[in-house]
């Protein structure tokens, strides 16, 4: 392609019929280095729909839609645990049957249980490399469904306890490859809308849960073990219908073309991205780039599946996939270490603190919690890919850090003067945490660590931030009882210099995704300053 085909001094990338790479003029400036195979700057598949238009509400689009749907349903596990053990664990029946009253630190090992088992989790993320997406969710589903009947049916803590943590693992494992999946086949433009709702579905499963703990204390004796049998038993609900369904659901396209299966992957592509027309230049330009990333990492060819997958080492092996793997690990800090747990686990606890102790107000403030948290989430999953990821994660954490410096305050202050008006404020600002948080880091918390790694190191980086996000949760949750019944309020002083910390670290260090192809990040992380790449002005 001749240089002077550039106008305007912006590089146009790839050449849609013969793939090639153009020249840049300005890749000194942004310090990229396109002789060895990265991608220049721009927005390929953006520029090419502007030419092309393709009908959001088409048949194949629709048909993909409906298979993010069921997807979806795998976030509602974890946040129907959250919200369950929250309401449960105030239930006299079930604080009785375990044996659990006063002592905080066991009801922190039954809710820490669940991040251990997340942690183990990700040393089974190879399977929807070798075995595919599909077949692993199917699989992780039932899991979880046998796991529900151990808990439900528990007669000793040790049994419940090893429940959850099994059910943590396949839970987990059915979330991480359900982002993957979802990162995988979602449309580019609007990949942190379509793969960012599903995080924000982890409040569907609050809110079921917390409702049927706030039913179950209304219809039945508050010393029947119905009362948290019955909440216990519903989580099945979802996983089923998951198993059930995922049958007649797409495979990811990348992970076809990564089994060198182009034409399937194609086919779908055509299906789902194309709404069938197999002319349109987008199919052409998705496929081209696809094997384009993935030429880069031929050098895994001829490896057995199950010994690439294992081999943790390859995240490491370029200074681009340290960055990116470096950033998927600290997005599970954040989404896991910012005050995110206390908040949804120990609502009630909190509550207490500033003298509100009815059983059935604090399971109906749980339960608004998750509601006003969940619209919070739809909007942010709506807004990431017209503001961008950057720019709302920064703004957000440093409503965080205000947030959790007026809980402090407010809360010191009840406990010095019994003030009322100090209580209400600190109830207030716990909501507020929740819209925050929910608004800007449940649509990206597991999206942003899929979006950053490149095709075939997707499964393993994501395991990565898996494992540091259960390592962070697990943390959180552990010292989250004991810590609120020692230092109390300053626990919160703590969350509000450790979210100002994480402030920084988005700021300076996290790279922007929107409306690039997957692919197209290639180019950003073989930049100099992959953060300034990905926000300069092309």
């Amino acid at each position: 392609m001749p240089e002077d085909s550039i106008q305007d001094d912006k590089p146009t990338g790839l050449d849609l019929t013969a793939g090639e790479v153009v020249h840049i003029e300005n890749e000194e400036k942004l310090g990229v280095d396109t002789e060895h195979g990265a991608y220049p700057p721009g927005n390929q598949y953006e520029h090419v729909l502007e030419a092309h238009k393709v009908n959001y509400l088409g048949k194949g689009y629709l048909k993909l839609y409906l298979a993010c749907l069921l997807v979806y349903l795998n976030s509602t596990m974890k946040g129907y645990d959250a919200s369950m053990m929250a309401s449960v664990n105030v239930l006299p029946s079930y604080l009785a049957y375990f044996n659990l009253k006063d002592a905080p630190a066991s009801s922190s090992i039954v809710f820490a249980i669940f991040q251990v088992g997340q942690i183990a989790s990700c040393f089974f993320y190879w399977t929807m490399d070798v075995f595919g997406r599909k077949l692993v969710l199917f699989v992780s589903c039932i899991g979880v469904i046998a796991c529900i009947i151990i808990q439900g049916t528990a007669v000793k803590l040790s049994v419940f306890i090893g429940g959850r943590f099994l059910g943590s693992v396949f839970s987990t494992t059915a979330s991480l490859t359900s982002v993957v999946y979802l990162v995988e086949i979602a449309p580019p433009l609007y990949r942190g809308a379509v793969a960012g709702t599903f995080n924000t579905l982890y409040y569907m499963g609050a809110l079921i849960a917390s409702f049927a703990a706030y039913g179950a204390t209304i219809h039945y004796d508050s010393s029947s073990n119905i009362t948290w049998k019955l909440p216990t038993y519903l989580q099945i609900l979802c996983p089923a219908i998951m198993a059930m369904f995922v049958y007649f659901i797409p495979e990811s396209p990348r992970w076809l073309a990564m089994r060198n299966r182009e034409e399937e992957a194609r086919a779908i592509i055509v299906k789902y991205h194309a709404n069938g027309d197999p002319d349109h230049p987008a199919v052409e330009l998705e496929m081209e780039e696809i094997k384009h990333s993935l030429m880069l990492t031929r050098e895994e060819e001829g490896t057995r599946p199950w010994e690439i997958a294992l081999d943790f080492r390859k995240l490491f092996v370029t200074r681009a996939r340290r960055y990116r793997t470096i950033l998927a690990g600290s997005m599970g800090w954040v989404g896991e270490f910012c005050g995110s747990n206390i908040a949804s686990y120990y609502l009630p606890e909190m509550a207490k603190a500033v003298g509100i102790t009815d059983t059935n107000t604090l399971l109906l403030l749980t339960a608004m919690y998750f509601v006003v948290a969940w619209i919070a989430a739809i909007i942010g999953a709506n807004l990431h890919d017209r503001f961008g990821r950057r720019k709302i994660m920064t703004t957000a954490m440093g409503c965080l850090t205000a947030v959790f410096a007026v809980m402090a305050v407010t809360t010191a202050e009840f406990q010095r003067t019994g003030n009322k008006a100090a209580s209400y404020t600190m109830l207030t600002f716990i909501f507020l945490f929740g819209i925050t948080f929910s608004f800007a880091f449940t649509p990206m918390q597991q999206v942003y660590p899929a979006e950053v790694m490149d095709n075939q190191m997707r499964a393993r980086g994501i395991a990565f931030f898996g494992v540091n996000s259960g390592i962070a949760a697990f943390t959180s949750v552990m010292i989250a009882q004991i810590a609120l019944d020692s230092i109390s309020y300053n626990f919160y002083t703590f969350y509000c210099v450790w979210d100002f910390v994480l402030l920084l670290v988005i700021f300076f260090f996290f790279v922007e995704t929107k409306e690039r192809t997957l692919e197209e990040l290639d180019w950003i992380f073989e930049a100099k300053n992959p953060r300034k790449a990905s926000t300069a002005k092309m």
